[in-house]
């Protein structure tokens, strides 16, 4: 079974490319913004979410309860102390654009995988 990803991207191009780049390792689904983001995440649980936007989001996405881990997709130059706070504060990679489909790919998967296994772990009461 395919591991899930929640891709957030107001950019319909990228969102596009992103979703057939992805697409053979993840059942990938797409929304264009934070609001449908957490809807959907109230609705389906997802492995990973691929996200273009930063903090707003992640402090939405954590009020609301979801743990899920993030990999964010910025324009922005990140100093270390910026992805130092990111991964203080959140369960999340960041990357610049453009990224390397295959590092990008590589983050994806560990932090899907990750995931599976601290939720069979609840389901067991580990």
């Amino acid at each position: 079974m395919k591991k899930t990803i929640l891709i957030v991207d107001k950019d319909q191009t990228v969102l596009g490319r992103l979703s057939r780049s992805l697409s053979r390792w993840f059942e990938v689904q797409c929304v264009g913004s934070n609001g449908e983001a957490l809807a959907e995440l109230g609705r389906h649980s997802y492995d990973v979410v691929l996200v273009d936007e930063t903090t707003p989001f992640l402090r939405e996405m954590r009020h609301s309860g979801f743990q899920t881990p993030c990999v964010l997709l910025t324009a922005q130059s990140f100093t270390n102390a910026d992805r130092a706070a990111y991964l203080q504060n959140d369960r999340c990679v960041v990357f610049e654009k453009p990224w390397d489909v295959l590092t990008l790919l590589d983050a994806l998967s560990s932090a899907a995988t990750v995931r599976r296994i601290e939720r069979r772990m609840e389901r067991e009461h580990v």
